[in-house]
């Protein structure tokens, strides 16, 4: 009965897994990436 419902487990599981994995990644380029603008623009202002 369990073995039967291990392959769904799994690819649930997995499926969950990389639904994460790739909302993380997002996140952190997107918090990467506003870092990097801030440090542009109070480079800009440090200039003028």
């Amino acid at each position: 009965m369990i073995m039967s419902h291990l392959p769904y487990l799994i690819s649930a599981y997995g499926i969950t897994l990389l639904t994460v994995l790739a909302l993380w990644l997002t996140t952190y380029r997107r918090f990467h990436q506003a870092k990097n603008k801030l440090d542009i623009m109070k480079k800009l202002n440090h200039e003028t």
